[in-house]
């Protein structure tokens, strides 16, 4: 009989969770750390960056930042990111923002775009799987 595996949520102030309980931002799964999409939103409900789609990719990436380290990682652990965009044209931006948080190796990394994402104030939403060294 397969045994289940064991997730643990993992929470960073920096990255609160949802209201409501509907979803986690991070479970962590042995050496497995698995976000949620990561939108720009501030404690107050707006937007950090306004329309500024390599500031909201800035601030997806620092909440994933955050929330790797609270696994027990770092970002030279993330192995995959998931980017929803709403506007291609903002493509090099979310480029030049990555660039500020990954440097030598970079994660795989899928370009989705995308009609709308949780709010219309939103032009990037960003989702990661880190592999963690020592497995937490």
């Amino acid at each position: 009989m397969p045994t289940s595996v064991r997730f643990e949520q993992v929470t960073a102030p920096e990255a609160p969770e949802f209201p409501g309980n509907i979803f986690s931002n991070c479970l962590k799964a042995g050496n497995q750390a698995v976000l949620s999409g990561m939108v720009a939103s501030d404690d107050n409900g707006g937007v950090i960056g306004g329309d500024s789609a390599y500031e909201q990719a800035r601030a997806c990436f620092a909440k994933i930042e955050k929330l790797v380290e609270a696994a027990g990682g770092s970002l030279a652990d993330v192995a995959k990111l998931t980017i929803y965009l709403t506007d291609m044209a903002d493509r090099p931006e979310i480029g030049r923002a990555r660039k500020e948080f990954f440097d030598g190796r970079m994660p795989a990394s899928t370009l989705i775009g995308v009609s709308a994402l949780a709010g219309p104030e939103y032009k990037v939403e960003i989702e990661a799987i880190a592999f963690l060294e020592d497995g937490g």
